[in-house]
């Protein structure tokens, strides 16, 4: 038996290559939308390209890539197909969607402009194809040039996976290819009770992902449960966003989605047209009737969402279904996939060091209170506990935690460190649901804040307030309808008043003990409360290594706009130092944690909003990299999350760049550019610079991991740091959780209806990747030292996915709104 962890990818093949008819856009739709494009400016967000392009995929297996308008004037390329197709259909889906964008442009001046284009395209008799062999990989096994493989190997796979379904213990499931992965059949999988069935779907989905130092092409799988409404679905639950339905017609799945406009319930009307333009004979069912009492139609399946309340079949999947799913996908694709030859090289965790948790400080409070002074510069800190009507047994509970975590339950405490003040407060008025007349998400936004700023006073010390707000049932039915809840704008409005909040469920009575312990050491993380810590050193580094972590915080929406992309630059400082924050966009110089929580929070206000300085992400990367350069007498190590929003920011982190970069050695640069276009202008790093640099990537461009099975059949859990190819991951310790164990438990298969009901989670590899270290170093050293900081977090026993610097920058992201 393997002992081993392997990842669930393979290589592909070399010198792949696939024939394909290629279909060419009409020459009159191409180029007469030039200038149609140019018209239409912000109202592009309306164009139906990327709709039809998902209604095709569904309505025909054998495409395998369908092309955006848009992108037409560099690339004509329309549909790329495995076999020939009817393209009159398609033109006629195409054209009548055009009829439904008119409608949705706002301004007049590119509505005019898109409609007299729309009017006048001419009728296409003919499409051009053109039959070729195009390559997909090269003759070493890397992506060829044309990056077409990324496109068009997933939905090969799709299709040749449909025509060859799984078969377990004489039972065919079938999978079938939707618009973006595959779903074995809804009617296949259900968890049977007395008196109903729960029908449930594995989605399988292909990426083609690279690795940052050769780009090895690596195609991964990924699955998950996608679950099936077996009674009606609560509009009180329903968020903004829309809801999927799929539509069973023989043997494929077409997509279509389910709009809430207040309690107004229609059919999404892109997908709608696209649907009744193809199938004529399978009219759709009354939508109201359908999300009423979705078992009653029995091709039509909708989707579960999680806020539509518990359902019987439990999330994931387990170590026994993805070995079942990939024997039976390397069997079935040896003509394109090909194994790892060695699985995972195990690394020893070098200099590792052991933090003192906040659990083992209960016993003597002034180390807690000493920490929290250095944490946030300040002698006395305020706790607020605001609560609605009568919750004298809850708070009795909070006054427990208060006592054991901080030594105070209520009123002062002042010890040799710091002075702490705790306090309880009835605000019935400003803790209340949201006032839905107002019909601008605006004007409830702001009437909130504005109760805040006139019930309460400005504070002039660090306060820290708990906020105890109904949340749910114990069914899991939520108290507020989605425009009531006032979460956001309390929080705004605290922060405009100098205080800091965490909320609590004050309805939910399951695990209150616990969920209490949470909300109180989180909000002791806003603090930027950071546990104790060995510093003992191995070699070059421990855990005063001076460390810090670049986060790039996406668009933002608020009730005021979408904010800009921001930098944001977390350090710790040394010895017991507390975190300082950096936001150019937003403020000069450093602020403690607390006070960048604080300036996050009010970003949701008018004010807040307006001092976003915005377009300077790249100037602002830049100019901390030159400082950290510059540093001689310390180590230095920077983290970065390398996901796609950062690498749109700084293209330099791509693993094509990566890859090809000049390098002293294997993982030491000679310099650093900034802009594309501009890598002419570019940091030199000298010899003696003390920086290092480690990228962080934990999202779906991450594999997943097989365990190694035991003799026993069951499967073997393995943590630690490995490597493949001069690429590490990390996988953290075993949580003792049990979803976990479920998902280990040899017995568990969701694909053989065993314990379906029970839920299954594996902890995630982490991918680290030295961009930049020291030539003499010794890169497991600095990857150690990375590992270890996932384990900082004082309020959770586990592990988180990012390390502990990149984890509160990410934080910080979430407080906007």
């Amino acid at each position: 038996m393997s002992e081993e962890i392997t990842l669930q990818a393979y290589k592909l093949q070399a010198d792949l290559t696939m024939p394909v008819y290629y279909y060419e856009y009409p020459k009159q739709w191409t180029e007469s939308f030039k200038v149609v494009s140019m018209a239409l400016k912000s109202d592009k967000k309306y164009l139906p390209f990327k709709k039809i392009a998902q209604f095709l995929y569904t309505w025909n297996p054998n495409i395998m890539y369908v092309n955006d308008l848009s992108n037409s004037y560099r690339d004509t390329t329309w549909i790329i197909s495995s076999k020939p197709i009817d393209t009159s259909l398609i033109i006629t889906i195409f054209q009548n969607c055009l009829e439904i964008t008119v409608s949705k442009i706002k301004s007049s001046f590119a509505k005019e402009h898109f409609e007299e284009w729309a009017n006048n395209l001419e009728d296409v008799s003919e499409v051009e194809v053109d039959k070729k062999e195009i390559p997909l990989t090269t003759k070493e096994g890397y992506i060829h040039e044309n990056g077409l493989a990324f496109e068009i190997l997933p939905r090969y796979i799709y299709s040749q996976l449909n025509n060859n379904p799984l078969i377990l213990n004489g039972e065919v499931i079938r999978f079938i290819p939707t618009e973006k992965g595959m779903l074995s059949y809804p009617n296949s999988l259900c968890y049977q009770t007395k008196t109903k069935r729960v029908y449930y779907s594995i989605r399988l989905t292909v990426t083609i992902q690279t690795t940052p130092h050769h780009r090895v092409p690596m195609l991964q799988f990924k699955f998950n449960i996608t679950r099936w409404m077996d009674y009606k679905v609560p509009l009180k639950n329903w968020n903004s966003a829309n809801t999927t339905v799929y539509a069973a017609i023989g043997n494929r799945l077409a997509r279509l989605e389910i709009m809430k406009n207040k309690n107004e319930i229609q059919w999404e009307p892109l997908l709608k047209t696209m649907y009744e333009t193809t199938y004529i004979n399978k009219p759709l069912p009354d939508v109201e009737e359908l999300i009423k009492e979705p078992k009653k139609f029995a091709d039509f399946f909708v989707a579960h969402r999680l806020e539509f309340g518990k359902i019987a079949v439990g999330s994931g999947e387990s170590m026994r279904d993805r070995y079942l799913l990939n024997d039976w996908i390397s069997n079935e694709l040896t003509n394109i996939i090909e194994k790892y030859p060695i699985p995972l090289r195990e690394k020893s965790i070098i200099g590792q060091n052991k933090r003192a948790s906040i659990i083992q400080n209960y016993q003597n409070v002034d180390t807690i209170h000493e920490v929290l002074r250095n944490s946030t510069g300040v002698n006395s800190i305020h706790f607020k506990i605001y609560y609605m009507g009568a919750q004298q047994e809850l708070l009795e509970k909070i006054k427990r935690q208060f006592k054991e975590r901080l030594g105070v339950s209520e009123g002062e405490l002042q010890s040799k460190h710091l002075r702490i003040t705790v306090t309880y407060e009835q605000q019935n008025e400003l803790l209340t649901k949201l006032d839905v007349t107002k019909k601008m998400e605006k004007q409830r936004h702001e009437e909130r804040i504005y109760q805040i700023q006139n019930k309460l006073p400005t504070v002039t010390e660090l306060t820290a307030c708990l906020i105890l707000l109904p949340y749910t049932d114990d069914k899991g039915v939520p108290y507020y309808k989605n425009l009531e809840d006032p979460k956001k704008a309390i929080r705004a409005g605290m922060a405009t008043t100098g205080r800091l909040t965490q909320f609590l469920d004050s309805t939910n009575p399951l695990e209150i003990e616990q969920r209490i312990e949470i909300a109180l050491l989180d909000l002791i993380r806003q603090l930027g409360y950071v546990d104790p810590f060995e510093t003992k050193k191995y070699k070059n580094i421990n855990y005063n290594t001076m460390v810090s972590a670049m986060h790039i915080i996406n668009f933002k929406r608020t009730p005021y706009g979408n904010t800009k992309p921001t930098m944001v630059y977390l350090i710790r400082k040394p010895n017991q130092g507390p975190i300082m924050v950096e936001c150019p966009a937003l403020w000069n110089g450093q602020k403690y944690y607390w006070e960048a929580c604080l300036a996050f929070q009010e970003v949701a206000t008018i004010d807040g909003y307006l001092k976003f300085n915005p377009d300077r992400v790249i100037g602002d990367i830049k100019n901390k990299l030159y400082e950290l350069s510059y540093i001689k007498n310390q180590p230095h190590l920077l983290l970065l999350i390398g996901d796609g929003v950062t690498r749109k920011q700084w293209p330099f982190l791509t693993d094509k760049t990566l890859s090809t970069i000049k390098k002293k050695e294997k993982y030491t640069l000679e310099s650093i550019w900034f802009e594309k276009g501009k890598e002419n202008e570019k940091l030199i790093l000298q010899p003696d610079n003390q920086l290092r640099i480690i990228r962080v990537r934990v999202n779906n461009e991450v594999p997943h991991y097989l365990n190694p099975v035991k003799e026993s059949g069951d499967y073997k859990s393995k943590t630690g740091l490995f490597s493949l190819e001069h690429v590490y991951y990390s996988l953290a310790e075993r949580p003792n959780d049990i979803a976990y164990k479920n998902a280990l438990y040899k017995s568990n298969s969701k694909l053989l209806a065993e314990n379906v009901r029970r839920e299954f989670k594996f902890s995630n590899l982490v991918e680290l990747y030295p961009i930049h270290l020291n030539e003499e170093d010794n890169p497991d050293e600095w990857v150690s030292l990375t590992h270890n900081y996932r384990n900082f977090a004082h309020q959770y026993k586990g592990s988180y996915k990012l390390p502990f610097l990149l984890h509160l920058a990410s934080r910080l992201e979430e407080y906007i709104y």
